[in-house]
């Protein structure tokens, strides 16, 4: 049982979380504030999708570490940041403590100091949180294995293409600007886009998407949707963590157990540098609020466990990380997929809005990227004024002042990146008001005069551009 060691840590939302993968079950314990809450949940999860797709049965240890990363997953959807015993406290932390149990086929690999190490490490980094791990033996009667066999056939003889291109895939707006410049740009064999799937309107959106990038390019396209829900309500007085800030985590860990699968030492994502980077907007902006999903030092810190798994080397690689938004928009000026624009779907709440008709709600962070970049980039014939909740460019038209407070934060930004940037010593202003910058720097150019330098230009670049592209956007605004 994890235990409070301070007075803050007694008021920190504390979870025992057990799973039990034979019969696809979660039991969550809660123990906060002598509040203790218990309650299960039964998932599912049909990572088969990899083996079918390559006809090979995944080792043991891919197999832990596919059962792993959903339970990591569904304890961050679970276990409330804010618990009931401290919704009305002074000291409110979003921070939580996460103890999991779950059974390892490969137990002494992930006993080890060195890869618990690892893997603590890189999700204190993406959620902000302390997770602990008690790894159980696994018996017989955990293996989902014996319990859910196919009729596949694993004998054949399959090896995937010398030129395969495997990445990433979405259903927003850069995973398919992206996916449409490199398959113009590149002569693939075939394609294999890996996508996690948590609802129907998800799966829809990205089956329609594959299939009109498949008409267009003529091009054998796989698509490998590996399906993750909750099979249950939750609880009446519960709700569902919002955040969710091992989705990242997630979607990387299942694209390159796949990718490693199929003989591959790396797997590419398309996500813009703005807001893989995505800088604080504000000072007090912390947690949350500052998701590091395809943040370039959590996928280097990713990278790096994945090789210790894997015992290879492997890379997650950003592809779109020096692009700009509206940069990777720009790929579907002259494509006949510049119609096909509206039906991805960008919005924080993204898949799980219930308001028909509008699969944006036009006001958060990224629906206000969205639409910066598709008008900077004279797509906005391509994009429905219709779909959005709330049309930030009838932004006078918005009655209540507390919904811009988003595009409020993102002009503040703005303003102070110029400020910065037009500065006599820029790089230092920049630095200073933003220290992730100098980080990236040195770690992407591997401390080397030359390469830091390059990175840098690359940062001023990327920066400078965005702060050109929202002045484009702002003057459409009334």
């Amino acid at each position: 049982m994890i235990r409070p060691s301070s007075a803050h840590d007694f008021l920190v939302p504390t979870y025992e979380i057990t799973f039990s993968p034979e019969a696809q079950k979660v039991s969550l314990k809660s123990c906060t504030c002598n509040n203790t809450k218990v309650f299960s949940q039964r998932y599912s999860f049909d990572y088969k999708s990899c083996e079918k797709a390559l006809f090979r049965r995944l080792p043991r240890r891919l197999t832990d570490l596919l059962e792993l990363v959903n339970s990591i997953y569904l304890a961050d959807r679970l276990a409330l940041r804010r618990s009931h015993g401290i919704a009305d406290s002074p000291w409110r932390p979003w921070k939580r403590r996460l103890q999991l149990s779950l059974p390892m086929r490969d137990l002494d690999f992930w006993q080890d100091a060195k890869v618990s190490e690892q893997l603590a490490s890189v999700l204190d980094y993406i959620t902000e949180d302390r997770w602990c791990f008690a790894f159980r033996p696994f018996t017989l009667s955990s293996n989902i294995n014996a319990s859910s066999q196919t009729n596949m056939d694993f004998s054949v003889d399959f090896k995937v293409p010398d030129n395969a291109f495997i990445a990433l895939f979405s259903g927003g707006l850069d995973s398919f600007a992206g996916a449409t410049t490199y398959l113009s740009n590149h002569n693939f064999d075939c394609t294999y886009f890996i996508s996690a799937v948590t609802n129907q309107r998800m799966k829809g959106t990205q089956k329609r998407l594959v299939r009109s990038l498949r008409r267009t390019f003529n091009h054998d396209i796989i698509h490998i949707p590996i399906k993750l829900q909750l099979l249950e309500r939750a609880l009446p007085d519960r709700l569902e963590e919002k955040s969710q800030r091992s989705r990242g985590f997630l979607f990387g860990v299942l694209g390159s157990v796949f990718a490693f699968h199929a003989d591959r030492r790396n797997l590419s994502l398309f996500e813009n540098g703005v807001g893989a980077i995505n800088l604080h907007m504000t000072e007090f902006q912390i947690g949350t609020d500052n998701t590091r999903a395809t943040n370039p030092l959590a996928l280097l810190e990713m990278s790096k466990l994945l090789s210790m798994i894997f015992n290879e080397p492997f890379v997650i690689e950003n592809l779109a990380l020096w692009s700009t938004k509206t940069e990777l928009c720009r790929a579907l000026i002259d494509s006949p997929l510049r119609q096909t624009i509206s039906q991805t779907v960008s919005c924080d709440g993204s898949f799980s809005r219930r308001i028909r008709r509008k699969r944006q709600c036009g006001l958060c962070t990224s629906c206000l990227l969205r639409r910066l970049s598709l008008i900077a980039a004279d797509l906005v014939d391509a994009d429905l004024p219709d779909d959005y909740q709330f049309d930030i460019l009838k932004a006078s038209s918005i009655e209540n002042a507390n919904r811009l407070f988003q595009f409020k934060a993102m002009r503040n930004q703005i303003q102070k990146l110029r400020t910065c940037l037009e500065a006599q010593n820029p790089w230092f202003e920049l630095s200073h008001s933003y220290p992730i910058l100098e980080e990236i720097k040195l770690n992407l150019g591997n401390l080397t005069k030359d390469n830091t330098e390059l990175i840098q230009n690359k940062i001023f670049y990327l920066y400078s551009n965005y702060v050109r592209e929202w002045s484009i956007f702002e003057s459409r605004i009334n």
